[in-house]
């Protein structure tokens, strides 16, 4: 009996066996490595983990930097695209790794904001090892409660 061949189905399962053949992989050689950070092009910078939320008046983004230095990170924003980057520094002494789940290296991730914000009022937080930087959304796109009156 004749089937009639559908590309997109089989594009699907080679596209399922590829991601489970990197996965193995990684989790094989690094398995922290596929969770928390990924590698990011050519330059080798590795890509931190953000959350991204809103309340009415500002947006948060929060980014996870292991054992980096206030005085490393740099915060930067430019138009609609925010862009965080630091640097965590090798542990320095005599000892051998058990195990190793944070590299030292550049952390950066760039991200585009889903909202205008008033860039001069923007502040960052490091603490615990998250930068919570808070973006004060300008007039324009803050919730306004309308009230209703009668005719």
């Amino acid at each position: 009996m004749l089937e009639r061949w559908e590309p997109v189905r089989e594009i699907r399962a080679l596209q399922r066996m590829v991601d489970e053949l990197i996965d193995e992989t990684f989790r094989t050689l690094a398995p922290s490595f596929t969770f928390r950070y990924r590698v990011a092009g050519p330059t080798g910078e590795q890509v931190m983990p953000v959350n991204m939320y809103h309340t009415a008046d500002d947006l948060f983004c929060q980014f996870i930097i292991p054992a980096a230095k206030p005085e490393d990170i740099s915060v930067d924003l430019t138009g609609d695209t925010l862009t965080v980057r630091a640097e965590v520094k090798p542990v320095e002494g005599d000892m051998e790794w058990l195990r190793r789940e944070w590299l030292p290296g550049i952390y950066s991730r760039t991200i585009s904001l889903p909202f205008p914000v008033e860039a001069d009022k923007v502040e960052a937080r490091y603490e615990n090892g998250v930068l919570t930087v808070r973006l004060p959304k300008v007039a324009e796109v803050r919730r306004r409660a309308i009230k209703v009156q009668t005719a």
